[in-house]
């Protein structure tokens, strides 16, 4: 009875590249980067607002990766 999941850590990818992973079954890892005032904070929180939450899961890496001033 073993399934084997796949979860793609620290995803900073576009919209295209969520698509792919997500129809290739696998779980999707946002870290603190989707904190991050930048532009590039803002486009990774657009697309991790298309990941189901079935398939979402969220780590801190701290205290090595943003956000640190949160």
């Amino acid at each position: 009875g073993w399934r084997l999941r796949i979860a793609v850590h620290a995803f900073a990818g576009d919209g295209a590249q969520l698509d792919a992973l997500l129809a290739a079954g696998m779980h999707i890892i946002v870290d603190g980067a989707v904190c991050d005032p930048s532009e590039e904070g803002a486009a990774l929180r657009a697309v991790a607002a298309r990941i189901p939450l079935a398939r979402l899961m969220l780590t801190s890496n701290a205290p090595l990766h943003t956000p640190q001033s949160i």
